[in-house]
């Protein structure tokens, strides 16, 4: 799997945004959850792509997927986010 420390080059709301996608949330959705506009989620998701070094959303689905960052048992509020349920 993909060292979690590639990952520490992003910023808190980042990582919040990344769990997310990685979680199967749409940007509507992360947007409720994190109270953000969408323009907003757009841009932690093309700043998370840069940092990352990746081009595409099918790119960055797959890091995540191969990655450490969703491995099983991480809590939701380990990346900081309320639990919306």
């Amino acid at each position: 799997g993909e060292s979690l420390s590639r990952f520490e080059i992003l910023n808190q709301k980042e990582k919040q945004v990344l769990y997310l996608i990685g979680s199967g949330f749409a940007s509507k959705s992360i947007c409720t959850i994190l109270q953000l506009k969408l323009r907003e989620v757009a841009m932690h998701r093309y700043n998370i792509k840069l940092k990352l070094r990746i081009r595409t959303n099918k790119e960055l689905t797959a890091l995540i997927l191969h990655s450490n960052y969703l491995r099983p048992g991480k809590e939701i509020n380990q990346v900081g986010i309320e639990s919306p349920f």
